[in-house]
């Protein structure tokens, strides 16, 4: 199963990639070379047949060591491509003990074919 996945990071270009289909965050392998247009990257991943949900997480404006405070997305099993439209960003967020750097992906569309 492949995911195709554009996220347009605004005024930053997504760099760098992971997805989780139900465990921990992991790199995937890839299945060709991302594309660039404009701040939108799209990435081709390969994705295990049997995963039924997806998240996704990259990283916006610079910052690499963040949080991921990503979303998860229904996907139907052993499709062929599941193709995703969205959009990711990096937030300063104050906690009690001081301030971190959360991304997140979310997803605007999810299509198949």
């Amino acid at each position: 199963m492949t995911l195709t996945c554009t996220l347009d990071g605004g005024s930053y270009l997504p760099y760098g990639y992971q997805i989780t289909t139900g465990g921990a965050l992991y790199y995937p392998p890839a299945q060709s070379d991302a594309t660039v247009v404009g701040n939108a990257k799209t990435f081709h991943l390969y994705l295990p047949t049997s995963a039924s949900y997806v998240g996704v997480n990259t990283w916006c404006g610079g910052y690499q060591d963040t949080d991921w405070e990503g979303y998860f997305y229904n996907v139907v099993p052993g499709t062929s491509t599941v193709n995703a439209v969205g959009s990711c960003d990096t937030e300063t967020v104050a906690y009690y003990n001081g301030i971190t750097l959360d991304t997140w992906c979310t997803l605007a569309s999810i299509t198949y074919s």
